[in-house]
């Protein structure tokens, strides 16, 4: 499996990556939204705002990446420590349907500080075409 995903100015080449790999994008296909989070707490109010609209999301840690000391730079905001809560949501992965829910996201993780932060699909490239 090969991960698919993209940023905001990205979309549309990602729905070109995934027609590439034999992904039948008129069909309803199960998309990972990534919404950033800035702390534990964030994340798990922002977890429970997405289950209460009907979203199941998990939350995922990642301790960040040593420099070349070995240390982690808890104020790196690329390699430092970071919150992310990965929502799965069924959509047909058209360019207006994946603006309209990362806004949606975006909407929901505002008042927690959290925001979209891309999405991407699990593709299987042995079902190419």
């Amino acid at each position: 499996m090969e991960p698919i995903s993209t940023d905001d100015e990205g979309d549309q080449d990602a729905i070109a990556q995934l027609v590439a790999f034999g992904v039948d994008v008129t069909q309803t296909q199960n998309i990972e939204f990534h919404i950033a989070a800035p702390n534990s707490n964030s994340a798990t109010r922002i977890q429970a705002a997405l289950t209460t609209v009907g979203i199941h999301s998990s939350i995922y840690y990642d301790e960040g990446e040593p420099d070349s000391n070995g240390l982690i730079d808890v104020n790196d905001s690329e390699f430092g420590p970071s919150w992310t809560v990965t929502a799965l949501i069924p959509i047909i992965p058209s360019l207006s349907e994946l603006l309209r829910v990362q806004s949606d996201i975006s909407e929901i993780a505002q008042p927690f500080g959290g925001y979209s932060d891309g999405w991407g699909m699990m593709c299987d490239p042995k079902q190419q075409k």
